[in-house]
């Protein structure tokens, strides 16, 4: 038997969250795209954007990606760290 317990995803108990920068630069990555895809409508669930977080170990990168156009942008400035 391995040494290493395998973690379900309820046992990591992980909350991201993004600073007011990255949430103004989602909030008109979202903006544009509700305009571009105007004609597509809106969508049963939600589920036009997927907000994609990675963690690393020296921070948390954090991105939005369209499902529609599949466009995506980073969300985190790695630099500023």
């Amino acid at each position: 038997m391995s040494p290493y317990k395998h973690k379900t995803i309820t046992e990591y108990n992980h909350v991201f969250e993004l600073d007011a920068e990255s949430r103004s630069a989602a909030d008109k990555f979202e903006a544009e795209h509700e305009a571009r895809h105007a004609d597509i409508g809106p969508t049963a669930i939600g589920g036009r954007y997927t907000f994609e977080f990675t963690p690393t170990s020296v921070g948390v990168f954090a991105g939005l990606h369209c499902a529609t156009c599949g466009e995506r942008i980073h969300l985190t400035e790695h630099v500023s760290w």
